[in-house]
């Protein structure tokens, strides 16, 4: 909840000008659903803004929830192994 009041006070006051939106490891499901939501609507308002995507295994088996989203992905070995079923 904190997360999404953080985000939704930068939108009210539209204090979101920035080019890239950076994410690596969260700690839950519910953290990748406000990202994703945040990502989503940030990308609407600002086409140009690059999202980078740091994919990190551990988080809760969503990352289907942001990689669709990402313009860019940055995983390491074993992360990409993960990512392509080998």
């Amino acid at each position: 909840d904190e997360l999404r009041a953080i985000f939704q006070g930068s939108i009210a006051h539209e204090s979101f000008q920035y080019d890239y939106i950076l994410t690596g490891y969260m700690g839950s499901g519910e953290l990748l659903h406000v990202v994703a939501e945040y990502v989503r609507l940030i990308k609407s308002k600002s086409p140009h803004v690059k999202y980078l995507c740091d994919p990190v295994i551990g988080d809760n088996g969503e990352l289907n929830v942001v990689l669709p989203l990402a313009d860019i992905v940055t995983p390491n070995d074993f992360e990409l192994e993960q990512l392509l079923g080998k």
